[in-house]
């Protein structure tokens, strides 16, 4: 009939073993913890979904010690496409420096942002920074290194936060990552 039955996004690290496909969207739309938030975006085939046990975590994909989460939060003001992406451009390094000291914890030290850039994920505006950490797990009294990767996106009144983090360093998952940032769909702006 001349319609694409399932696409297939392929992703290959010539520097590491991984080798991953996208499966289906996996949709927010609806979910208690979504706020009214409509979107959808793919997991890579063989990794889990799972309902995250947080408040404002909606979904979160995981394979082996590496984990990809939707964070959905209340914005204090409405931000248009273009104030958000104002906002971005012109504190970029304030907006990078808050949020950087506000994951410090007592589970969380050593931030080092490595790279941000203000870049778009379906058409909205989103600031994505990398970092690395010190992860403190205190029941097994064990400290691991960790590779964060992060896109924040303001969606009119909301906040959106795409997180994926792998324990031990990037090892090839930033390329993951970005593969299922990059699939991110928001259908609301597609209904005439």
């Amino acid at each position: 009939s001349g319609e694409v039955a399932k696409m297939v996004t392929l992703f290959h690290d010539k520097d590491s073993e991984l080798s991953f496909s996208l499966g289906d969207f996996v949709s927010i739309k609806g979910h208690k913890k979504s706020k009214g938030i409509d979107l959808k975006l793919r997991c890579p085939v063989d990794w889990k979904v799972e309902e995250a046990d947080r408040p404002n975590i909606v979904k979160k994909f995981v394979y082996k010690k590496t984990s990809f989460m939707i964070i959905t939060s209340e914005n204090e003001t409405f931000f248009s496409r273009s104030e958000a992406k104002e906002l971005f451009e012109n504190n970029k390094e304030e907006l990078i420096s808050n949020m950087s000291e506000g994951l410090e914890n007592e589970n969380m030290s050593n931030i080092n942002v490595l790279e941000s850039k203000v870049v778009s994920i379906d058409n909205y505006p989103a600031l994505e920074f990398d970092f690395t950490g010190l992860l403190t797990n205190s029941v097994l009294d064990k400290k691991m290194n960790f590779f964060c990767k992060q896109w924040i996106v303001f969606y009119e009144d909301k906040g959106i936060t795409f997180m994926g983090m792998n324990i031990g360093n990037s090892d090839g998952y930033n390329n993951v990552f970005k593969m299922i940032c990059n699939s991110v769909v928001f259908p609301e702006q597609y209904i005439d």
